[in-house]
């Protein structure tokens, strides 16, 4: 009798496990089919493709979760539908399929939130994800969502390179061209970018066939705008509080101003381009209006406010050439705001811009821009004048510039009424080097030129304490 009963019980586990098998057999069967419609790479077969993944997605299989994220995400045999893509992506990640962890990254990059794209690509990296490792990598590398650090982007492309991903090839081709992170080497660089083209990277092919690359050597002429746009800054005496005026007359802000764009890596520390700027302001109708022309070839209509201590420029819009685009690419440039600055002698316009790259759905590389008015607009000339509310300007985050900076740096701040102030430079592990205790100041508006030689080249917080509030902002030292 026992023998009977072990034997119905053994028959019954062989039975389950055959049935095991034969469900895992067809879900496999299903989901090489589906597979075989999605290349087919129409819409008739994509929504064959949907009903199969959803069968086996029911199922509890995570690659058919994975699947049906990205048909909804691309709208492939099925509508687009982020909020489904979404769901599905979350479920496949949360039965430890990595590639869904990647996919959420490229969700929440294409939607601008760099940050949460960098945590997810984090995750799919840390499950040896190559693509989520080539993901990660490409954030660190352009400081998206994260610290910008070449190091650790060189060491996870060249990671994604050798396991043949022509992405990673790229990318590890260009760190060792141009010193990103690792030593530059000329052959290693040009095997990586070999290798990249070959496998169809056009980008690849088009580095190689660059003369220079992007970190070119600074001599001649590039070396000479470099010097003379840093060249540009008001004079001031250095280490000292200087109140200036909350008003700059309108007589001192239209006119012709020129200078330079300096471009920069994204690590904000290496000149890449130096580029002659010529700007011209002039009032229309409660605003600025004039031009801006970048060296011989490029001129754009602008359209900008002042404030008593800034130009606010409009949406600009043009195409540009660079090093990685020489026919051009579509920049964007909205609501830029340049420090404004008047001494006796002269007029100066300086600060940071940052552009946007429609294709890229990114930033661009940081710029500065180093101006002084070269010439004047009579007030004959003036249509009418932009009378800006001051009191909006209190909100506004503290600026330092220029920056990156090398011998010296301004920093810049309004106080709304009296209080004790201190200045302070330190490193981003807090250690203080340079610091500036003023005392109490009355309310408006001040600068305060430092001079830095002391300071060693380097990633800094400068820090303005005032009363119990405290606004900062990160510098870089070359």
């Amino acid at each position: 009798m026992k023998n009977i009963f072990l034997g119905c019980l053994l028959t019954v586990a062989l039975i389950a496990q055959t049935s095991m098998v034969t469900a895992q057999t067809t879900q496999a069967l299903k989901m090489a089919k589906a597979w075989g419609y999605m290349q087919q790479a129409n819409s008739s077969n994509a929504a064959k493709a949907h009903t199969l993944f959803s069968e086996c997605a029911e199922l509890g299989n995570a690659e058919a979760m994975n699947a049906l994220g990205v048909q909804y995400r691309l709208g492939m045999g099925v509508g687009a539908n982020t909020a489904m893509a979404q769901q599905w992506f979350v479920k496949a990640a949360n039965t430890g399929y990595a590639k869904a962890w990647y996919n959420l990254g490229l969700m929440a990059k294409d939607s601008q939130q760099f940050t949460q794209a960098y945590q997810y690509f984090t995750k799919a990296a840390s499950a040896n994800e190559t693509m989520g490792i080539y993901a990660q990598a490409y954030m660190q590398y352009k400081g998206l969502g994260c610290n910008q650090n070449y190091q650790q982007a060189a060491a996870q492309f060249a990671q994604t390179a050798y396991r043949g991903l022509q992405n990673g090839m790229y990318f590890y081709g260009l760190c060792l061209r141009n010193g990103y992170g690792v030593a530059a080497h000329k052959d290693s660089a040009r095997y990586w970018l070999l290798q990249a083209a070959e496998k169809g990277y056009r980008m690849a092919a088009d580095e190689l066939a660059s003369k220079e690359p992007e970190k070119a050597t600074l001599a001649g002429s590039m070396a000479q705008r470099i010097k003379a746009a840093q060249a540009l800054a008001p004079q001031q005496k250095a280490n000292s509080y200087q109140k200036i005026p909350h008003q700059i007359a309108v007589s001192d802000v239209a006119g012709i101003y020129t200078g330079y764009l300096l471009k920069y890596d994204w690590s904000g520390q290496h000149v890449i381009e130096a580029t002659p700027l010529q700007v011209t302001l002039n009032y229309h109708n409660d605003s600025l209006i004039g031009s801006w022309q970048e060296g011989d070839s490029l001129q754009i209509p602008l359209q900008a406010l002042v404030t008593p201590k800034a130009l606010v420029f409009g949406k600009m819009q043009y195409r540009k050439s660079n090093h990685y685009s020489p026919k051009g690419e579509l920049t964007v440039f909205d609501k830029a705001q340049l420090q404004l600055t008047k001494t006796t002698d002269a007029v100066y316009v300086a600060g940071n811009i940052q552009q946007y790259l429609p294709g890229r759905n990114e930033p661009a590389k940081p710029q500065y821009v180093a101006l002084v008015r070269s010439s004047s607009i009579s007030s004959s000339q003036m249509l009418s004048v932009v009378n800006a509310d001051g009191s909006l300007l209190s909100s506004k985050p503290l600026l330092a510039y220029p920056n990156p900076f090398g011998s010296s740096i301004t920093v810049d701040f309004e106080l709304t009424e009296a209080a004790p102030v201190t200045t302070q430079i330190s490193t981003l592990q807090g250690k203080v080097v340079y610091s500036n205790a003023a005392g109490v100041l009355a309310a408006g508006h001040y600068t305060l030129p430092i001079q830095t030689q002391q300071i060693s080249a380097g990633y800094y917080v400068v820090m303005i304490k005032y009363g119990k509030q405290v606004k900062s902002t990160k510098i870089v030292k070359l």
